[in-house]
């Protein structure tokens, strides 16, 4: 998981990191989440992850997609992976952003959803408010690799 100058970090990134130090759990291989052009859908490529003590192996891409975006405020989205391999994305609560006039990882508010006991984190989706496809600039890569 790269940070660059300017991100923010949130409960999550500090989660990810320490689940992945003192547990092991994180990502072995794969699982990049991409844009699905034109639309609201992600992919989880395949890939093989250690999550609460459980080997998961995706063996095929996953499409899943992204709940419709408010007309008014962004919001931030995770995509997540359970210890019984199941992939989903968990939405955040629309608020206006902080600072204003940024983006994505480069906001604290609004904040994504916390990781779901049982699972890890593969990526943060900024959702912009009114918007009708998700690009590849708004998916953040927050796995954490124990290769």
């Amino acid at each position: 998981m790269p940070f660059t100058v300017g991100q923010y970090l949130t409960a999550n990134d500090f989660k990810s990191q320490e689940d992945a130090h003192t547990l092991g759990y994180g990502v072995v291989n794969g699982l990049k989440v991409v844009p699905t052009p034109a639309s609201m859908d992600v992919q989880v490529e395949t890939g093989k992850a250690y999550v609460a003590d459980t080997l998961v192996e995706k063996g095929a891409v996953t499409d899943l997609t992204v709940t419709a975006a408010d007309p008014t405020n962004p919001r931030k989205d995770i995509v997540v992976c359970n210890s019984a391999g199941t992939l989903s994305i968990v939405a955040g609560t629309p608020e206006a952003a902080l600072p204003s006039g940024n983006v994505g990882v480069y906001t604290l508010n609004p904040e994504p959803p916390s990781i779901p006991a049982n699972s890890i984190i593969l990526a943060e989706i900024w959702v912009p408010a009114g918007a009708t496809e998700i690009t590849g600039s708004e998916i953040y890569d927050k796995r954490v690799s124990i290769a």
